[in-house]
């Protein structure tokens, strides 16, 4: 019994280290579960398909654009005013409209087909004679969310939309 017994016995120097580290184990758990939990709640944020549909007012724009000459800046100011005030239409059977006070824009924007990409979280505003395909892109909007705000970057220029649904 003697024998047995030593290999039972764990020094005070290891009775310290091991309770040290058995302590520590719950923390770790702790740690490592909240950062799970942290992590399925940012990134569990994708936006669904059916999410899209509706109505979406401008309610924030941010973005500038280079130096360029002063006529250019002009129709950019004129750009900017009209986004601010704009409104995206997403309906059920896949028609888009967007609503903007610029005529050059507006009149591209009727008549014309939205599809949703979840996997790049974009969406690809065409005419309904390509919605089969991937050429003649009238616009590409990617979806971010980011704070509880939902984002609409438009990538062809550095304008950052933010929007709420009404």
């Amino acid at each position: 019994m003697e024998i047995y017994s030593s290999y039972f016995t764990i020094s005070r120097r290891n009775q310290k280290v091991l309770n040290k580290k058995m302590n520590s184990k719950p923390i770790k758990n702790i740690l490592t579960l909240l950062l799970l939990l942290i992590s399925i709640i940012t990134f569990g944020e994708n936006i669904e398909e059916s999410d899209l549909i509706g109505t979406w007012k401008v309610i924030n724009l941010t973005g500038d654009f280079p130096p360029m000459p002063s006529e250019q800046h002009k129709q950019i100011d004129l750009l900017k005013v009209a986004f601010r005030e704009s409104t995206f239409e997403f309906n059920a059977d896949h028609s888009f409209s967007l609503k903007i006070d610029f005529n050059d824009f507006s009149d591209m924007m009727k008549n014309v087909h939205w599809k949703f990409n979840k996997e790049k979280s974009n969406v690809l505003i065409q005419e309904w004679k390509d919605k089969e395909s991937a050429k003649s892109i009238l616009l590409e909007i990617i979806i971010e969310q980011r704070n509880g705000k939902i984002i609409f970057v438009l990538p062809e220029s550095p304008f950052e939309l933010e929007v709420v649904k009404s």
